[in-house]
């Protein structure tokens, strides 16, 4: 057991640390942040073994479920088609929007992601949380859940005074990047009852974990 497929970076050098973060959790900026001040840093993308799990200083960065899903759609989907294309992977839709059009049965375009609507996004999650690490629940990242007393606990929310807290912990002191950050109102105005609740189930353990309300 241990940690699944999702986002990492590790320090082998001193000092050492593994920080577990989620797509659409500040992954640009953290990410960024930490390549550069640390410069032997590892991102992996795949599962961390045991030996890494013994490393010392272990840090688990989460977001309010509600609020990453409103990123995650003002990121992929509202507005797409007006990006310049030129500037993505060969001009293509990359895989999550792939993904996003096929359950919706829509041509592969990307005019078609502009016309989904976010109350269409979130009532397709249930059809596709699992086929992407941009819909899977955060708590995922860990494949034995009860690894996570084992993790210092950073909120986006609260970033920057976690932030504060990590560096006096790591000794090093770094100004945090701001990368990709998407432009929305509150996350709450995007919400009604119905759509609250297929978020609130299927994120569930999220909310309990990470002791994430409305």
């Amino acid at each position: 057991m241990g940690i699944c497929k999702m986002v990492y970076f590790i320090n082998y050098s001193k000092p050492r640390f593994l920080f577990v973060t989620s797509f659409k959790v500040g992954f640009s900026s953290i990410g960024g942040t930490l390549e550069k001040s640390f410069p032997n840093l590892v991102i992996s993308f795949e599962k961390v073994n045991r030996e890494e799990m013994k490393i010392k200083n272990k840090f688990f960065l989460v977001r309010n479920p509600f609020a990453r899903t409103v990123s995650c759609y003002f990121a992929w989907v509202y507005g797409w088609n007006k990006l310049d294309y030129s500037k993505t992977e060969g001009g293509l839709l990359f895989k999550n929007q792939r993904i996003i059009l096929r359950a919706f049965r829509k041509k592969m375009l990307p005019e078609s992601l502009s016309k989904i609507s976010f109350n269409e996004f979130v009532k397709i999650l249930p059809k596709i949380i699992q086929k992407d690490h941009h819909f899977r629940p955060q708590i995922d990242s860990l494949c034995d859940k009860s690894k996570l007393k084992y993790f210092s606990l950073l909120k986006l929310e609260n970033i920057n005074d976690d932030w504060k807290k990590l560096c006096k912990i790591l000794n090093k002191k770094m100004i945090l990047l701001h990368r990709f950050k998407t432009k929305h109102k509150n996350y709450r105005f995007y919400y009604d009852e119905k759509t609250k609740n297929i978020i609130h189930k299927l994120y569930k353990e999220d909310f309990k974990k990470f002791n994430y309300k409305f």
